[in-house]
């Protein structure tokens, strides 16, 4: 992947390096790494036009890498490990700099749901997920917050806590387009094709309420 903005050519190399450092074993490294490109690159968006793409591309790439990295890693480091790794991760997502971005923040935040099965990690990111939870309030992009927040818990208790404790949590949740879909996806695989329509038919009704214009 080579930009054709000069400014995120250190980004790029760097990010080839880290790279290199997941084919190599070396995880931490590779995320670190990773991790150092995030906050310069994000911060161009508040003053750079990104039409062509090349500033979320890279964005996307470091993201990717810490991904790789860190499901790599996860049956080979120790519990101290991946606690380092998983505060490194959760200390750039709460950063400010996301604000306005927040897509890249849950991109983070849902690679330390991989930690979840961890009972104290668990804890600090439901915390955490609860905290920007009672910030949002009931606007068209604060229901979009709310709903990435949510996709997040539903994560870890899939994680954690198996199937019949998310399909409560789906259910808990059915006003969010993406929880119905799982629950008519839950009735399909069910055979209740009734309970499968009366779902869609909520939806449909729900989703004309929230739009955001109408």
């Amino acid at each position: 992947m080579a930009s054709r903005w000069p400014a995120l050519q250190g980004a790029e190399l760097t990010l080839q390096k880290a790279r290199e450092k997941v084919e190599k074993g070396e995880w931490e490294s590779a995320v670190l790494l990773s991790l150092v490109v995030m906050p310069p690159v994000v911060k161009m968006l508040q003053f750079a036009d990104d039409s062509n793409g090349s500033i979320g591309d890279v964005m996307n790439w470091a993201t990717r890498t810490i991904d790789e990295a860190v499901i790599t890693s996860l049956p080979y480091l120790n519990e101290k490990e991946k606690k380092r790794l998983f505060d490194a991760i959760m200390k750039e997502a709460i950063k400010v700099h996301y604000e306005g971005w927040s897509d890249w923040r849950y991109d983070l935040i849902k690679i330390c749901t991989y930690y979840s099965p961890s009972k104290d990690l668990r804890k600090k990111l439901e915390k955490q997920l609860e905290s920007f939870l009672s910030r949002t309030e009931s606007s068209w992009s604060d229901r979009y917050e709310k709903k990435q927040i949510k996709l997040l818990q539903l994560e870890i208790i899939e994680r954690c806590d198996g199937a019949d404790a998310a399909e409560k949590f789906i259910y808990e949740n059915i006003n969010h387009s993406e929880f119905r879909e799982k629950a008519i996806a839950i009735e399909l695989g069910n055979g209740d094709y009734k309970k499968m329509l009366q779902l869609c038919l909520d939806g449909e009704e729900v989703d004309k309420e929230s739009r955001p214009y109408s």
